[in-house]
């Protein structure tokens, strides 16, 4: 089973950078990722914050193995090249 997890925030307010926002569901104690929103509009971040919606805040969990095979099925040139570093 390939299982990844990112840390995700929960805003208050907007800030000066642009923000990437999670939509999310819940699903027992899981959060189910079911929409990405890339760089939204300030309009749409300030209705993204009132509904709760979270900032990835980019850091990952996964095991070794499983991020390995994955590059190993999706990027085999970028696993490669990496191996010839």
């Amino acid at each position: 089973m390939t299982l990844f997890a990112t840390f995700l925030i929960l805003l208050y307010c907007l800030g000066h950078s642009y923000w990437n926002f999670l939509v999310k569901k819940s699903d027992n104690h899981l959060i189910k990722i079911v929409k990405f929103i890339e760089k939204p509009s300030v309009k749409k971040a300030k209705a993204l914050i009132k509904t709760k919606g979270l900032w990835n805040s980019g850091m990952f969990f996964a095991r070794k193995d499983s991020i390995i095979n994955n590059f190993k099925k999706f990027e085999k040139k970028t696993l490669k090249n990496c191996y010839l570093s």
